[in-house]
């Protein structure tokens, strides 16, 4: 697992570095004890492609003075779809679920984003990338939206992202791949609980 993940532009956490105290907190937070942590890495630097993409959405911020919503959200995957998502970014057609909409899932629990991590071949640990995500205004998402759906009142403007309740989201779906930046990547593992 760490020659692969050692192959992104990346470095390790040290358990003392308050970063990595910050992502244990929000880890804690999930209540899933027999998810260990092994290690976090954080990303610092991206592959020009997915820069330049990213250079599109702060022009377009910067343009319209959008002060929409921004958090750090989860999203499971597996250790190879890591390497492709941190040298080109999210590719929403990709997803095959839709239950809340079409787009790349994330969720602001780890419990939630660690269902969708998945083990590859010939590696026994499990992964899940720590990105951070522009919402801004979101509205109701569900499967087979109808277009219309998807804009705001004034019908040209869409919504930036769609959730499963408007009220208090835990499941975010976001339709432009530019809008989430990974930031870390977080390697954990399942602990068996009935050996203890």
């Amino acid at each position: 697992c760490a020659s692969q993940i050692s192959k992104v532009r990346s470095y390790d956490l040290s358990t003392e570095h308050e970063r990595y105290s910050a992502m244990m907190l929000r880890w804690i937070k999930t209540k899933e004890t027999n998810k260990v942590v092994l290690r976090i890495q954080q990303v610092y630097s991206i592959q020009l492609n997915f820069e330049q993409k990213m250079s599109v959405y702060e022009a377009m911020v910067s343009s319209k003075k959008v002060r929409g919503r921004e958090e750090m959200l989860f999203h499971g995957t597996s250790l190879q779809n890591v390497q492709k998502i941190l040298h080109s970014g999210f590719n929403r057609d990709y997803n095959g679920r839709s239950m809340y909409g079409k787009g790349t899932y994330f969720s602001n629990e780890a419990r939630i984003a660690s269902r969708y991590s998945t083990k590859d071949q010939h590696h026994d640990n499990l992964v899940m990338l720590a990105c951070w995500t522009y919402i801004g205004e979101s509205t109701k998402g569900r499967a087979k939206m109808a277009d219309r759906e998807l804009y705001k009142q004034d019908k040209v403007t869409p919504y930036d992202s769609l959730v499963d309740d408007v009220t208090n989201p835990h499941i975010f779906v976001i339709n432009r791949d530019y809008h989430s930046v990974p930031c870390f990547v977080v390697e954990f593992t399942v602990s068996d609980k009935r050996s203890k």
